[in-house]
């Protein structure tokens, strides 16, 4: 089975492969959810996003979170179509116009495992950039939960999400003790939670 790509240089490559699949083959994908334009401009926009992101110093943070933002925007059209293509083929192997292959058959999913090397950056005032790496086992994450607390005691609250191992929050609280924890959920449920990071903003 195909796996949704997580670096950007790959999402990038198959999005262009969907809009071209589906463009040069409307025959086979006659109806889709939406128009195709409407990927290519949240393509555009990712990618100049992205290269306003790539540019951006202490002060240009909020140009990541927009990006973050167009980014999930745009993975979420790119799996609504791929979604669509998987019910509208009638062989298995046509997926393979748009880039894409068909999802195996189904097996018992377990909840992911513990994500790994939280690590958090401060990038401005009430901004945090956080990465982490994938889950070395376990099921497959759908999505990432971000929590956040206040030390000494605070109770856990959610911070944000991501369907990448990196996020920016913005508009964090400031001047005080925080800690941050990510897991990943999936049908099966939520997953070990991750080393604890913390970081003043």
């Amino acid at each position: 089975m195909a796996r949704f790509p997580t670096r950007e240089s790959d999402l990038i490559a198959l999005a262009q492969q969907i809009i071209t699949g589906l463009l040069k083959h409307t025959d086979l994908f006659a109806n889709p959810p939406f128009p195709i334009n409407q990927l290519q401009k949240r393509l555009a926009a990712f990618l100049s996003d992205a290269q306003d992101a790539t540019t951006a110093d202490t002060q240009a943070a909020a140009a990541h979170a927009k990006k973050d933002a167009s980014r999930e925007a745009l993975a979420e059209d790119m799996t609504t179509l791929l979604r669509y293509a998987e019910r509208a083929v009638t062989k298995p192997e046509q997926l393979a116009l748009i880039g894409w292959a068909a999802p195996r058959a189904n097996t018992s999913l377990e909840p992911p495992g513990q994500p790994r090397a939280l690590e958090a950056q401060r990038k401005a005032v009430g901004v945090v950039f956080l990465d982490w790496k994938d889950p070395a086992e376990g099921g497959k994450v759908a999505a990432y939960q971000i929590q956040r607390r206040e030390l000494p005691d605070g109770a856990w609250v959610l911070a944000g999400h991501a369907v990448v191992s990196e996020a920016t929050l913005a508009d964090q609280p400031t001047g005080k003790n925080l800690e941050y924890r990510v897991y990943g959920v999936n049908r099966a449920g939520d997953g070990a939670v991750g080393n604890v990071v913390e970081v003043v903003l």
